[in-house]
């Protein structure tokens, strides 16, 4: 559904999800946001909200995209959420506006490309019982 036809309820969540462009170079950044008070949205939030902090601090750290992905994905199962993008990624790289087709995931089937020299957006999309929660940043290693 176009989300101009989305009514938000008294208690419920947002993402907000920007990719801004300056001089041909994308930025990329999201959040979600509780509306009202529900104590399972706040969990959610929150929990994806830590999820997303530790991955995008073990990004420094981590060689590989699979050394990545396999830190997040278990993160995101021991809470007991899945993983929610619906190509099974947890980011991608940052290319110029002229590059997007030269797009790397951070997946599996990418595991042995390394991280560094990059810039990449850390996206871990997670949730459960048809809801969801994603934090997004940059990050240049």
């Amino acid at each position: 559904m176009p989300s101009e036809e989305i009514i938000l309820k008294e208690t419920d969540i947002v993402l907000v999800d920007f990719s801004p462009m300056l001089n041909g170079k994308w930025g990329d950044y999201a959040e979600t946001i509780l509306v009202g008070e529900d104590l399972n949205f706040y969990r959610l939030i929150t929990d994806a909200k830590q999820i997303f902090e530790l991955t995008y601090a073990y990004s420094q750290k981590a060689e590989t995209i699979e050394e990545l992905f396999i830190f997040c994905k278990e993160l995101i199962e021991s809470r007991g959420y899945e993983l929610l993008d619906p190509n099974g990624n947890i980011g991608h790289s940052i290319e110029d506006y002229s590059n997007q087709s030269k797009r790397v995931y951070i997946y599996p089937s990418n595991g042995l490309i390394t991280l560094k020299g990059k810039k990449w957006a850390i996206e871990p999309h997670i949730g459960k019982n048809g809801y969801g929660a994603k934090f997004e940043n940059v990050i240049a290693l």
